[in-house]
């Protein structure tokens, strides 16, 4: 999973240059694979309070700390350039800015803890808790209904998760999605739209877009286990795999140190960006020293 993590990341990296011609493609599946990712670790033990306080410590927590973090950097750099900078009180419940991928910790950690709650009984009511969940999620996407602290997104990923969880109890359902993509690739072929998807804003056009976007990430997953054959390409990988969650944290940031240097809106300097800003995510991250400061984060998003 560390390969299909990297490139997931690279991805992440890559959509979120001003210049990438790919966003609308990158976007309809490169944060489901986390959501995915991420249920496929999933393991009901011990009880679910102490789960729910596990989430709290590994998700929350460094949510929190690199809110202030991240913004206190950004706000310092913006004052040595000399450009003006705004701050609003909500960012701790709406991040925004350099921030604004931090809504991942909070949408992770409520839908771990609701799959949590829901994985109570036997696997049927699992499933059928599951969807029920997704369904509400797109229907508050389609009134565009939005919750506080992104419930709403997570109401919506569960499905992901699930899947995720399913997937590496049962890799035979792979099939059923691919097959459930194609018909949901023909229904937009004959609409003659092109499925836009934003888990952040939890904007999602149809509830038969998540078999797309599922049967893309599983065959993400797929491609990994083939690209850990090649020695170079796969370690390159793993290793971006194993450091996903320190890239995914602080890339932002990292564009606006290198927005000073490369052009923002540059097509050709989009992937050249993208480049650069991992290694120097990286070096923000060991300079902050956060993997010593939170020894506890939730290995299995970090590493496998």
């Amino acid at each position: 999973m560390d390969i299909a993590k990297g490139i997931g990341i690279f991805l992440v990296v890559y959509g979120h240059t001003t210049g990438c011609l790919l966003k609308p493609y990158i976007f309809l599946f490169h944060m489901p694979l986390f959501f995915l990712v991420s249920g496929y670790f999933y393991r009901k033990s011990g009880d679910g309070m102490a789960y729910a306080f596990n989430k709290v410590k590994s998700l929350i927590v460094p949510y929190i700390y690199y809110i202030v973090v991240l913004n206190a950097i950004f706000f310092l750099l913006y004052y040595c350039i000399n450009k003006p900078f705004q701050f609003y009180p909500s960012i701790l419940i709406r991040p925004y800015g350099v921030a604004t991928i931090l809504w991942f910790f909070l949408a992770l950690f409520w839908v771990s803890v609701l799959y949590r709650v829901i994985d109570f009984w036997n696997k049927s009511f699992l499933i059928v808790a599951t969807v029920l969940l997704y369904v509400m999620g797109v229907l508050l996407s389609i009134y565009n209904i939005r919750l506080p602290l992104y419930l709403d997104s997570a109401c919506t990923a569960i499905v992901f998760y699930g899947l995720g969880n399913w997937y590496g109890k049962v890799p035979r359902i792979k099939y059923f999605v691919y097959v459930m993509g194609i018909l949901a690739c023909i229904y937009c072929f004959l609409r003659g739209d092109f499925p836009i998807i934003d888990m952040k804003e939890n904007q999602y056009g149809n509830f038969f877009y998540v078999f797309i976007s599922s049967s893309v990430s599983i065959l993400t997953v797929e491609l990994s286990r083939l690209i850990g054959k090649q020695r170079f390409l796969g370690g390159i990988l793993s290793y971006l795999g194993r450091n996903s969650l320190y890239i995914f944290t602080t890339h932002l940031l990292a564009f606006e140190f290198l927005y000073l240097v490369f052009p923002q809106n540059s097509v050709a300097y989009s992937i050249l960006i993208a480049v650069f800003a991992i290694p120097l995510s990286l070096l923000l991250n060991y300079i902050l020293k956060v993997e010593e400061t939170f020894s506890f984060i939730d290995k299995k998003l970090v590493r496998e």
